[in-house]
């Protein structure tokens, strides 16, 4: 079966505005025309950073912080490792 929309439903989605509506002047439709600064936006978001994320110097923390808990994390094990060995049978 189809459902249909009665075109009285339909049109209360919809108005028509038939007033002429007054347009911005020239030097407002002019100053809304920064192509420039759109431009360098649009750069800004969609090119890589330039400098390299070693060389950031919140990148950089954020590394060392990483290597650093990565460290400490292995360190732990190994003395979990060496505190409780398990026992091996040797024939």
């Amino acid at each position: 079966t189809y459902y249909t929309i009665s075109s009285k439903h339909r049109m209360k989605k919809y108005t028509v505005h038939k007033e002429k509506q007054e347009l911005p002047s020239d030097e407002n439709i002019m100053k809304q025309q920064d192509f420039g600064k759109l431009f360098h936006e649009y750069e800004n978001v969609t090119k890589r950073p330039k400098k390299p994320m070693y060389k950031d110097p919140k990148y950089l923390f954020l590394i060392l912080l990483l290597v650093l808990i990565a460290f400490l994390v292995v360190e732990a094990t190994n003395e979990e490792k060496e505190d409780n060995p398990t026992e091996q049978v040797s024939e």
